[in-house]
């Protein structure tokens, strides 16, 4: 599909600067919480880190986690995530976090995922949860940290919405260091959006909201 080919170009352009994000000064606080929330929940769990990246959340997973295992289809992110400290063993896989195409025998009793509901389109949502779960143990933990939209009152601005379209997903543009532009994906759900949609394939659903982040926990049901 399109929307998947561009994002992952985007990903795989953008990682030399990828880890900008985490530095912006305004979402240090948020960033602090989410940090302790994470190592506090995956503690002592195999955790599956969906579309991981440069491995900036398995490395704080990792500090309190029994093992850690990375996906993600681009590997030059991997590269330099392989670069990192980690605290318990870990391993990295390229492989495309929309399918979930993983070996049966690995059951995981966690998952994670940061930045990556946003980019799923809302009619593929409820399929890849269900290719997800069948990847780990039953009544396995799963999170999921995404942002939250900020007109830039009081803070730094998200990205403009470009466009949304006909199955209500918007839309940004975002530019690269190497100055070409790609439109991908960005949602931004509400909590009673994501709440409806696990209705019936979770329980314990929690959900945080600071002022730049979400993160959604639960348990397969």
């Amino acid at each position: 599909m399109e929307h998947r080919r561009v994002l992952v170009e985007y990903y795989d352009k953008r990682t030399p600067e990828f880890d900008r994000i985490y530095e912006i000064p305004e979402r240090q606080k948020d960033i602090a919480t989410l940090k302790d929330l994470v190592r506090k929940i995956f503690a002592g769990h195999d955790v599956l880190d969906v579309a991981c990246g440069t491995g900036y959340w398995a490395e704080v997973i990792s500090q309190s986690a029994k093992s850690v295992t990375g996906i993600d289809i681009n590997s030059a992110p991997m590269d330099e995530a392989r670069k990192r400290t980690y605290g318990c063993p870990i391993s990295f896989r390229v492989g495309d976090a929309f399918e979930m195409q993983l070996p049966a025998k690995e059951r995981f009793t966690a998952a994670f995922a940061s930045g990556w509901w946003s980019h799923i389109p809302k009619s593929e949502l409820k399929t890849f949860l269900l290719k997800l779960h069948r990847a780990l143990q039953p009544h396995a933990l799963v999170v999921f940290c995404d942002n939250i939209f900020v007109d830039g009152l009081g803070g730094p601005a998200s990205t403009p919405i470009s466009r949304r379209d006909a199955e209500g997903n918007t839309w940004q543009k975002r530019k690269v260091s190497s100055g070409e532009t790609f439109e991908i994906i960005k949602n931004f759900p509400t909590k009673e959006e994501v709440e409806q949609l696990l209705a019936g394939v979770a329980v314990e659903i929690r959900w945080t909201a600071l002022q730049y982040f979400w993160l959604l926990e639960y348990r397969v049901k």
